[in-house]
């Protein structure tokens, strides 16, 4: 689940085994060399502690890995990153595994606006949010939720090259400012500049977060006394729409 490379298992079983006591496996699934079929389950009942019975399995791993995922890999968890030292712009990071994007990052701590600088999810690393200290803040500590990440296929050609669930942006400066492209929708939007209060009334919150709906942007900072966003978005789960803003039309 946690690597694109995973070694896969799958309830495949084959059952053997038997009883030193004669008469005790019979008419209870058994064959008569031993093995219970794979359709019925690795069982034998009305044996005794004395008179035992016992049951091996050997499971297979699978050659569907599509399958496998679902039936096993989470499509999200929580990570949660450890807290960072107390010294101003100490990061406290929380990384997902290969195979998963941060869909949420936010500071847990809070205190953005105050004692944080904010967060954001590493513009080279799509798998790590970063939550930052301010000065004479207490230690920071970064909370992603992590969500399954596979290509998907492109709905204006099923035959091409398979497109990316998730895209990363960012911006930093005076007026930092992404959008989503279309086909895309925004999931979120982090900010962050080492300049206590230039995040405040801009409409981020104290776990540095500015809602999803929002216009993922920060203005009235500097090219000196900076502000940064960043934004995850995620391919419209709805493919009609992703048509509609994205293929090519006939006319």
């Amino acid at each position: 689940c946690l690597t694109e490379n995973a070694r896969l298992k799958q309830w495949y079983q084959r059952r053997v085994r038997g009883s030193p006591w004669l008469g005790y496996l019979t008419n209870k699934g058994v064959n008569t060399k031993g093995v219970i079929s794979n359709d019925r389950s690795c069982g034998v009942s009305a044996c005794s502690e004395r008179n035992w019975c016992e049951v091996t399995a050997v499971c297979k791993i699978p050659d569907d890995y599509e399958q496998y995922k679902a039936a096993v890999c989470p499509i999200s968890f929580e990570m949660v990153g450890d807290r960072s030292s107390t010294a101003d712009d100490a990061q406290s990071r929380a990384s997902c595994p290969t195979g998963y994007k941060v869909s949420y990052c936010e500071v847990q701590t809070g205190l953005v606006h105050t004692r944080s600088d904010g967060a954001f999810v590493d513009p080279n690393n799509g798998n790590v949010c970063v939550a930052v200290n301010g000065g004479g803040g207490p230690g920071a500590i970064a909370r992603a939720v992590c969500t399954r990440s596979e290509k998907v296929s492109d709905p204006c050609n099923s035959e091409g090259p398979h497109l990316p669930k998730f895209i990363n942006l960012h911006s930093r400066g005076a007026a930092p400012s992404v959008s989503c492209p279309p086909g895309y929708e925004q999931v979120l939007c982090n900010a962050r500049s080492p300049w206590l209060g230039y995040l405040t009334n801009k409409g981020v919150n104290t776990k540095g977060v500015i809602p999803s709906g929002n216009v993922c942007a920060v203005s009235r900072c500097s090219t000196g006394n900076w502000c940064e966003v960043t934004a995850v978005c995620r391919i419209s789960e709805d493919s009609e729409v992703y048509k509609a803003a994205v293929c090519p039309t006939s006319d």
